[in-house]
């Protein structure tokens, strides 16, 4: 939803999502939720053998996952603005 409004929504004459700080702000999400996505599946990995090494992987893959939900949260109100509060 923040990436859609961020390419339509306009500014001073330009789409906000043209300008460098909400590109940076998007790239700094997608590259977080993306350790975390490996995180999950390094965790799975010990889960896959059973061979009883697994409480650390997962303990480090919820810590990583939930820090970049709460990035991400933070970052699309951010980004977002005034969505919903403003009359066009």
């Amino acid at each position: 939803m923040t990436i859609d409004y961020l390419a339509q929504r306009m500014q001073i004459g330009r789409l906000i999502g043209s300008f460098q700080a909400p590109q940076l702000r998007a790239a700094h999400v997608y590259a977080e939720m993306e350790v975390a996505r490996a995180a999950v599946l390094k965790a799975q990995q010990p889960l896959d053998g059973d061979d009883g090494q697994s409480e650390q992987p997962v303990m480090m893959a919820n810590v990583v996952t939930g820090m970049a939900s709460a990035l991400a949260v933070q970052e699309g109100i951010q980004m977002q603005g005034g969505i919903g509060m403003t009359d066009e």
